[in-house]
């Protein structure tokens, strides 16, 4: 694998100086997720555990060389599954650690990890306490990016 000197570069940054070569190396053998953007360059991410977080490494279109590499902030997907045998919904906003488990009322409850950031949500009896047959998903305003 090659690196180019802008990689060296931005490698000394603190937010950077921690990301492991292995952790480069394991993301572009095994993505989660590939993409192309539209100068051939290749978005590769995959999930660092350890660190709770996504690594992304942007490589030349040579397919070979390291350009970027760098948490990204953006992929944070929220899972929503439904266990239709008991009618339980499961909201999931990380894959930190659960600490604990938090009941909020007799039919919800919250996960949440050591700094008591929420990790997720159940809900029991869904269909009706949480009207599950009409959840929608709708984006309101202008999205900032940090």
């Amino acid at each position: 694998m090659k690196f180019t000197k802008y990689f060296h570069y931005m490698k000394k940054r603190p937010d950077r100086s921690k990301i492991k070569d292995e952790w480069i190396k394991d993301t572009v053998r095994n993505p989660v997720r590939t993409e192309i953007q539209s100068d051939g360059r290749i978005r590769k991410w995959s999930k660092i555990k350890s660190e709770g977080k996504y690594l992304r490494v942007i490589m030349l279109e040579d397919g070979e060389t390291v350009h970027n590499a760098f948490f990204d902030r953006r992929n944070k997907n929220m899972k929503i599954k439904y266990f239709n045998d008991t009618d339980t919904a499961l909201l999931e906003f990380s894959e930190n650690v659960i600490k604990e488990t938090r009941e909020i009322s007799e039919n919800i409850y919250i996960d949440v990890d050591e700094e008591g950031n929420l990790v997720s949500i159940t809900i029991e009896h869904a269909k009706t306490t949480a009207h599950l047959p009409d959840i929608s998903y709708e984006q309101i305003g202008e999205v900032f990016k940090v």
